[in-house]
């Protein structure tokens, strides 16, 4: 069973493409996977589960598919952990196969530091590096918050 925080994080991130989907007309064009085990396109090759994901209903409506997106969120996960999850569902799909290819994966990793700080990696199929940010929950003591700003 996952943490709390694991559940929010996840249902947050996958909401929150869901509602932006929906705002550019193509709610009906694609759908939340859930976390179903999905098979590797590899013969004896480990299957993995997703936190979530989206999928393309037109092109691919039914059958053990692969999200085009997949979401990984590491609570209790460490980095390393979770960017071979992430290597895997590249590995693991292939943009010619009749199953399709994951292609996009965003990792939320939730720290439990000071700052309850969040931090986001979208990585694309065959790049080097991913795409960075973070958010910061609480502010550090040293730090102003919005009301102490004179300017506001």
């Amino acid at each position: 069973m996952n943490a709390p925080e694991h559940e929010t994080g996840m249902i947050t991130v996958a909401h929150t493409y869901r509602d932006q989907l929906v705002l550019m007309g193509l709610a009906s064009y694609v759908s939340r996977i859930g976390i179903p085990r999905i098979p590797s396109i590899h013969p004896g090759a480990a299957a993995k589960q997703p936190d979530d994901g989206l999928i393309p209903t037109v092109a691919r409506p039914t059958g053990n598919h692969f999200a085009t997106i997949a979401f990984e969120v590491a609570n209790t996960q460490d980095q390393r952990s979770v960017r071979q999850a992430m290597k895997w569902w590249f590995r693991n799909s292939a943009v010619d196969h009749e199953r399709g290819a994951v292609n996009l994966v965003l990792i939320t990793n939730i720290s439990h530091d000071s700052l309850a700080t969040i931090h986001f990696e979208l990585w694309q199929r065959d790049a080097r590096r991913p795409r960075k940010a973070a958010i910061w929950l609480k502010s550090a003591e040293n730090t102003p918050g919005l009301m102490d700003d004179p300017d506001l």
